[in-house]
């Protein structure tokens, strides 16, 4: 059951908001978002404070094989202990709040794909940073990890469709640079796909069907908008320098001692983990800086409200169904504003870093961030995992 509407006449415009139903989903996975965040954070910081990749290095194999077997340990103790949250997030919680879910069997098949997907780059983040440091020390371990981190920027789109369905659709011809996939998570949304120059507009085909034409021409406006003023590319070299700058210091914090080991990737990567959950606090922010100019930009350029208003509550429905948000709610969890706040935006100066916290996060892969799949909004959700959603 999909409770996101295709378009009418009648839909709601944001001066209404408060006339739509919210039944708790979006507050529902914001919970279950702030246990596997606080799971890991926790986790990260007690193996820190015992030592306790150092502990359990000693008791393996000195070498190679023992450094493999601490890093497969490790990954498989993430595994299990994530499975819960992500069939919670990805299946029982949709499903009590009546949003559309696969049957149980296609959907764990379909998580089944994710975590192996995710668990192989997981792992050869961990080789990378290995072998760099093998090599050349924290400084051979830092200029690995940002080469692969330009790797994973790049072939983003290839790495989405391996983690989960995504297939491409029909081509729109005569708009230059949209891709259609098609995906069977409604809150898919894509994103803008590029390392630092954009090549491609990527949508969800679902859109073209269930938005209104007007709806669908701004939704592909409005992500040309944010590479033409400078959001996007902003909000891209924001999220390499704040995933670059936290590698960096996790290496420093792990020590000369651990680069080129097992026990010291595994440091490492509690250290950016702990890196990461600051982003998650720090960050949207920035985000939503970029949203609310973009906005602001359109309705000056002469887009007619009522249609922005539309598309708003609309794409709302698809993620989780809460056009209102207390202010300290959004101001930490949300980097996408809720329905009501985006009506009542205040004017913006700056451009702001469009998708600059879920870039982050995505990134952070490639320093084995054990919070890639833990955060509200994807947790459960393999769609998601690579292409995190954005407005």
């Amino acid at each position: 059951m999909n409770t996101a509407p295709a378009y009418t006449a009648d839909s709601p415009r944001l001066e209404d908001v408060s006339a739509i139903h919210d039944n708790g989903y979006g507050r529902a996975r914001l919970r279950l978002g702030i246990t596997g965040v606080g799971l890991w954070v926790v986790v990260a910081i007690m193996a820190l404070a015992s030592d306790t990749t150092s502990l359990i290095s000693k008791q393996l194999p000195i070498g190679i094989a023992g450094d493999a077997a601490i890093v497969g340990l490790t990954l498989a103790i993430y595994v299990v202990l994530q499975l819960p949250l992500d069939w919670l997030g990805g299946y029982r919680v949709p499903k009590q709040f009546g949003r559309q879910v696969p049957s149980a069997t296609a959907y764990t098949k379909a998580l089944a794909r994710g975590i192996t997907v995710h668990t192989l780059i997981l792992f050869i983040s961990a080789s990378v940073l290995y072998l760099g440091g093998k090599l050349g020390g924290i400084g051979g371990a830092f200029i690995a990890g940002i080469l692969w981190m330009l790797v994973l920027a790049t072939a983003r789109g290839v790495i989405a469709q391996l983690t989960a369905k995504l297939s491409p659709a029909t081509m729109i011809r005569d708009k230059a640079g949209v891709e259609l996939l098609e995906s069977e998570d409604e809150g898919f949304t894509g994103g803008i796909n590029g390392l630092i120059n954009p090549r491609a507009n990527v949508l969800p085909a679902a859109w073209r069907e269930k938005l209104s034409p007007e709806q669908f021409e701004l939704a592909i406006r409005r992500r040309q908008k944010v590479i033409e003023s400078g959001a996007w590319q902003q909000g891209r070299i924001g999220a390499f320098s704040f995933t670059a700058s936290g590698l960096l210091l996790a290496l420093l914090l792990a020590g000369s001692d651990a680069a080129g080991t097992g026990a010291g990737v595994i440091e490492t990567a509690l250290w950016f983990t702990l890196w990461s959950f600051a982003g998650l606090l720090i960050l949207p922010t920035l985000s939503r800086a970029a949203i609310y100019r973009t906005d602001q930009q359109l309705i000056q350029e002469g887009v007619e409200p009522r249609v922005f208003q539309q598309l708003t509550h609309t794409l709302d429905g698809y993620q989780e169904g809460e056009p209102r948000r207390g202010r300290w709610v959004e101001r930490i969890f949300h980097p996408i504003p809720s329905a009501s706040n985006r009506s009542a935006t205040k004017a913006m100066k700056s451009g702001g870093f469009w998708d600059i916290a879920r870039t982050s996060v995505y990134l952070g892969i490639g320093s084995m961030s054990l919070l890639t799949r833990s955060v509200h909004c994807n947790v459960g959700r393999p769609a998601l995992w690579v292409w995190l959603p954005t407005d």
